[in-house]
């Protein structure tokens, strides 16, 4: 087994490896990251900041509301007849228009 300057004996500690560079270093000299691993001082990376950031709270609600019981036939607030009217109920075409198309001048 090869020795290195980290090789040397410390009383009470042990080697470990670094979970994201695979060296070793003595047990005292690791730290648990964010997500659980020990790593290294050169591997160590905090929490960002942007991770504890909270939602905004919901607003206080409202004390009472009314249901929205408009249909259509039916006077609102200002009594005027409330329509129903919708794209198809005004006779709108579905299909293509057949024929072909000449200019004024037929030029074309």
């Amino acid at each position: 087994m090869p020795t290195g300057p980290k090789d040397y004996y410390i009383h009470g500690d042990y080697f470990a490896y670094c979970d994201s560079c695979k060296f070793k270093f003595h047990a005292s000299e690791l730290r648990k990251d964010w997500k659980g691993l020990m790593k290294c001082p050169g591997c160590w990376d905090a929490r960002h900041p942007m991770d504890f950031q909270q939602p905004p709270r919901p607003s206080i609600p409202l004390p009472w509301t009314r249901p929205n019981d408009e249909t259509p036939g039916q006077f609102d607030v200002n009594d005027e007849q409330i329509d129903g009217v919708t794209y198809a109920d005004l006779g709108a075409e579905d299909d293509i228009p057949a024929g072909t198309f000449t200019s004024n001048n037929n030029t074309l």
